[in-house]
């Protein structure tokens, strides 16, 4: 049997530049459940919006950074919110 290989030609597309505001209002929205707090799955889904690949693993790791009180969510209330956008930029969310 023979299997047609084709190298791997897939570039991801462009991602868009966000300014702070507008990263700040994309993880405020994935609050589902309005409890002004995001959860690694709410995180998980914002970082796919986002254009991550892994969002899975983007989810955990911010959610590790920047979690201060260690409860397991993102409070979009205090400064863990602007700690997950500094970590969002870092990952190459460009900002304006």
């Amino acid at each position: 049997m023979v299997l047609n290989y084709l190298p791997h030609t897939h570039r991801d597309p462009p991602q868009p530049e966000w300014s702070i505001e507008q990263l700040t209002e994309v993880f405020k929205s994935f609050d589902r459940d309005k409890d002004g707090q995001l959860s690694k799955a709410e995180l998980r889904a914002a970082f796919n919006y986002l254009g991550s690949r892994f969002g899975y693993g983007r989810g955990r790791i911010a959610c590790y950074k920047a979690d201060n009180n260690k409860d397991g969510l993102i409070n979009l209330h205090n400064d863990e919110l602007t700690i997950l956008v500094k970590y969002a930029y870092s990952c190459g969310y460009k900002v304006v």
